[in-house]
C-alpha cells in the first residue's frame, strides 16, 4: 500500500492498482485479495468461514422463532437491545451442542444438553431487575400449578410514582427449533394492588401442546396506573421485566 501524491488524483482500478481515498488521504494498493463468493465456497482455507456461516444462519432462524413464540410478552416491554442479547445467548446455546460436528451445531441440539438449558433457565429478556428482586419474600414456580408468591405486603413492595397496581402474566410455549414450529398458551394475567397482603397464586395456563421440542415458561411484570376506572401501563418501562422461569 502506498500514498499517492500529485496533481491528478484517480479513484478506481487502473492496471491492477486500486486508487481510493481514506480519511482524506489518497491510497494506492494492488487490486484483488479479500474474500469472494467462489473462494468462500470452494477454498479449503475457507472451511471455518463456511462452518461459521452455516451455524450462524441456523442460529438466527432459532432466534426469530423464539421471538415469535414469546411475542405476546415481548410486545409489552420495549427494548432496543433485546435482539442483540438474544443472539448472543443463542450463540452460546448453539455452542453447547457437543454432539454435532462443527458447522452442523444447532440451538435445537444445544438445548438437549444440561449446559444449554441452564443458559436459558431464568434468563432475563429485559434489562434491570428480575422476579426475585421485586418479590424478596419469595416465590415458587411449578409447572403443574403456576407461580406462588409468599407473604406479600403491598406496603413493602416497590411502586414507582404514578403506579397503582402490578400486572403479572405467565405463558407457556412449546418450541420445536428443529422443525421451526411453535405452540403457545394464552397468557394468564393477575393484578396485585398496593395494599394486598398474604400469599398469591398466579395459576398455570391451560396448555396441552402436541409438538415435540422445548417447553418454556415465561413471566412478565409491569406497573399499571388507574385512570377513569381503567388500568393503563406506565409509559416509563424501566421497572418492567420479562423472564424465563422454566425450561423442559
Amino acid at each position: 500500500m502506498a500514498k499517492v501524491s500529485g496533481i491528478i488524483q484517480i479513484e478506481g482500478t487502473l492496471s491492477g492498482i486500486t486508487f481510493y481515498k481514506r480519511k482524506g488521504v489518497w491510497i494506492a494498493r494492488k487490486a484483488g485479495g479479500g474474500f469472494n463468493g467462489k473462494a468462500i465456497k470452494t477454498k479449503a482455507s475457507m472451511v471455518r468461514v463456511r462452518e461459521n456461516g452455516s451455524e450462524f444462519g441456523r442460529c438466527m432462524k432459532s432466534v426469530q422463532l423464539f421471538k415469535k413464540a414469546l411475542f405476546p410478552l415481548l410486545v409489552l416491554v420495549k427494548d432496543t437491545d433485546r435482539h442483540a442479547r438474544i443472539v448472543s445467548l443463542f450463540t452460546k446455546i448453539k455452542n453447547s451442542d457437543v454432539v454435532s460436528e462443527r458447522g452442523s451445531r444447532s440451538v435445537a441440539v444445544g438445548l438437549q444438553q444440561v449446559s444449554g438449558r441452564d443458559l436459558l433457565m431464568n434468563y432475563l429478556l429485559t434489562k434491570g431487575k428480575d422476579l426475585s428482586s421485586f418479590f424478596a419474600t419469595g416465590y415458587l414456580f411449578e409447572w403443574e400449578t403456576g407461580i406462588r408468591f409468599y407473604n406479600l405486603d403491598g406496603n413493602h413492595l416497590f411502586f414507582p410514582k404514578g403506579a397503582d397496581f402490578i400486572e403479572i402474566q405467565l405463558m407457556y410455549a412449546k418450541i420445536d427449533f428443529e422443525n421451526q414450529q411453535y405452540e403457545i398458551s394464552d397468557c394468564v394475567r393477575e393484578i396485585i394492588g398496593k395494599y394486598f397482603q398474604g400469599d398469591f397464586l398466579l395459576p398455570k395456563p391451560d396448555f396441552t401442546p402436541e409438538l415435540e421440542g422445548v417447553l418454556v415458561a415465561a413471566v412478565s411484570m409491569r406497573y399499571m396506573q388507574e385512570v377513569n376506572n381503567e388500568l393503563h401501563p406506565l409509559l416509563e418501562q424501566q421497572h418492567s421485566f420479562i423472564q424465563i422461569l422454566g425450561v423442559l
